[in-house]
Parts: C-alpha cells; structure tokens; sequence
C-alpha cells in the first residue's frame, strides 16, 4: 500500500497566510469597537456644535490654505478634537447641516495626512479615505462617506453646489482650506468667498482670448456628474463666476472647452507652499 505524502508548505505562504486572518480580525474587532461606542453615544442629548478645539488648531496651523503638518501631527488637542465630532449633534437648518459635515469632512482629512505624514502627494494615502472609520455624529463612517453621501448627495438634491468649495480634500488642487470652521452663519459669505478666490487663480481657471479656449482645473472634472446635473456643465458654472473685461466673448458658442491635462495632487503642506 502507497502513501503519497504531502507536498511541504512554503513557509512564506502560511506566514502571509497568518498575517491575512490576523488582519481580518483586526478589523472586525475594530468594527465591533466602534458599534459598542455608537451604541453609548446615542445615548446621548444632541447638542450644538462649536467645534472649538478644532478651532484652535486650524487658528495655529493653516495660512493661506496651507498647514503646517509637522507641527499639527503632534498636537495634543487631537483627542479632544475627534471626540468633538462623535456626539450626536443638534442640526436644524441646511446650513448647520452643512457647516457640521464640511467641518467634520475637512478635520478628518487633516487627521488622516497628519498619521501618515511625512508625505508629499495624496496618492501615498492609498485608499486610507475610504477604508478608516471614524465617529461623527453617532454614525460609523468613512472620510469618502461623508463626501458621497453627507456633502454630494444632498447638495444635488437641493440644487446647491456651494458648499462644495468649503471642503478639502487635502491636495494643492484642491479649494483652499479656510483658517476657521465653518460656522452656519457665515457659511455663504465663505462660499462666496471661496468660489471667487478658486475661479480666479490662473492654476485653476484661464481664458486665452488669442486661441478662443477656456481651460479649466480637473476639480472640476473630479466633481463633473454634480456640475452637469445642476448647470448642464461646470464651464457655465465657472463662467459666471469668471472675471473679465469683456465676458461676453466667453458665452461665444466657438469657445473650445478644455480641462487642465493636469491635477495637483501634492498635499497642501506648508512645504508645497509655492
């Protein structure tokens, strides 16, 4: 009688092997962790939020759009800042609604960088934005969560795109982070604000008169189903908000249409500052 032996393992197979269920694990205990904390928190009253310590850090870190990552990474006041956003928070207006969802957005993108920096393009992230959880408001949810379906979702269906341009993504291309939150009151003084300024930088938008071309910057393109199904195309969208002497020639119907070939995905760290 025959005994046919089995083939060895390779060591490095059952290594990966182990590493793979260990990370499996990881997360659904992660998981499980974060449900037990909801559970807790909505417990709770909402409350309005102020998002003060968030307050304080963009106050030290961010000029001009731009922040100081190095020093950020290793603030204290972290801790304090992400347990700002877990309590279920009292929202009554579209513009609460929106000023605590870009705020959450934008202090989640902050965080993200600044555990993986140093870093110079959002590229190096990989799929952090999509795959790591965090608390907000009572609700387990990821960074690209809350874009597509706190920020997007209901911008579309109110017909608003403005506050679009109060988030951060974390890149240069990117509008520009403001140096407060955004508060509810204020929410479409910084819209209007923040449109002007990302319209009207030459990185983002160009008219060549010579050439009869209007070129605008991949963020828009990024963005392109929103913009069409709220203006037909963001070209019109930007074309409102475009200054210049002679406007009309941009309503011209022989203006060719591009997007930047383009995107600067370099983080906006203090570094890039340029």
């Amino acid at each position: 009688m025959s005994v046919t032996k089995s083939a060895p393992q390779n060591p490095l197979t059952m290594i990966i092997l182990v590493i793979v269920v260990l990370v499996c694990i990881f997360a659904n205990l992660t998981n499980l962790f974060l449900n037990f904390q909801c559970i807790f928190i909505n417990q709770q009253k909402p409350v309005a939020n102020n998002f003060k310590t968030y307050e304080l850090l963009l106050a030290k870190y961010v000029n001009n759009g731009y922040v100081d990552y190095q020093k950020l990474k290793t603030d204290r006041q972290w801790e304090n800042t992400l347990n700002e956003l877990k309590s279920p928070t009292l929202i009554t207006t579209p513009e609460q609604y929106f000023a605590f969802w870009i705020n959450a957005y934008n202090t989640l993108v902050l965080k993200t960088i600044c555990d993986q920096y140093p870093l110079k393009s959002l590229h190096e992230l990989k799929n952090a934005y999509a795959s790591k959880k965090f608390i907000v408001n009572g609700q387990i949810c990821s960074i690209q969560d809350i874009y597509n379906f706190k920020l997007l979702l209901p911008m579309q269906s109110q017909k608003n795109i403005k506050p679009l341009f109060l988030t951060c993504n974390g890149s240069v291309g990117w509008p520009k982070l403001l140096n407060h939150p955004i508060n509810p009151k204020t929410l479409y003084d910084d819209c209007e604000s923040s449109i002007e300024l990302y319209i009207n930088n030459k990185a983002n938008v160009v008219f060549k008169p010579q050439n009869k071309c209007l070129i605008i910057s991949q963020f828009f393109q990024i963005n392109k189903l929103i913009f069409d199904s709220l203006f037909g195309d963001p070209f019109n969208f930007v074309i409102e908000y475009y200054t210049y002497p002679h406007k009309e020639e941009l309503y011209n119907i022989t203006i060719e249409k591009y997007f930047f070939p383009q995107y600067n995905w370099l983080i906006n760290d203090t570094s890039n500052q340029g």
